[in-house]
């Protein structure tokens, strides 16, 4: 039998929290929905020359938040990864190295 030794459960409390903290972020952001949902117009005319520096801010903000959720979804990746037992990580099941056939 194994005992588990409370370092090992006193890092794996703070693993966990940290998940589920990071799960309830998650989780609260995707049922803020935006006051409308953007959908450009049919017919869209040429960028006015006065506009142009605001639409290039909004560009680059756009591409930032691009990164910002790249990461993220990286990052839960990896968490589900580590979260993941080691068994379920593999196509084939584990089988015994050998047959121990003795009497």
């Amino acid at each position: 039998m194994t005992t588990t030794r409370s370092s090992d459960v006193a890092v794996w409390e703070e693993i966990l929290y940290r998940l589920e903290r990071d799960l309830a972020h998650s989780e609260a952001s995707l049922h803020e929905v935006p006051p409308d949902q953007f959908t450009p117009p049919a017919e869209v005319p040429p960028l006015p020359q006065e506009l142009l520096s605001r639409a290039r801010e909004v560009l680059e903000r756009q591409r930032r938040l691009e990164a910002t959720l790249t990461a993220a979804l990286r990052d839960n990746l990896e968490q589900r990864q580590a979260a993941t037992p080691r068994s379920t990580l593999t196509s084939t099941p584990a089988s015994p190295a050998y047959l121990d056939i003795r009497t």
